[in-house]
C-alpha cells in the first residue's frame, strides 16, 4: 500500500486545512472580542445608571 497522495487529494487537504484554520481564527477573534466588550458594556451601563 502506498502512502502517497494524489495532487487532487493534496490540494483538497490543504484547502480543508486552510478553511479550518480560518474558522479557528474567527472563533478566537470572537472570543477575544467578547472578553473585551462584555465588561466594557457592563461598565458603561453602570456609569450610565449612576449619572442619571
Amino acid at each position: 500500500m502506498s502512502n502517497t497522495l494524489s495532487n487532487e487529494s493534496y490540494t483538497n487537504l490543504i484547502k480543508n486545512l486552510k478553511q479550518e484554520i480560518s474558522k479557528a481564527r474567527i472563533r478566537a477573534h470572537l472570543a477575544a472580542n467578547k472578553e473585551l466588550i462584555v465588561p466594557l458594556l457592563a461598565y458603561r451601563k453602570i456609569n450610565f445608571r449612576t449619572s442619571e
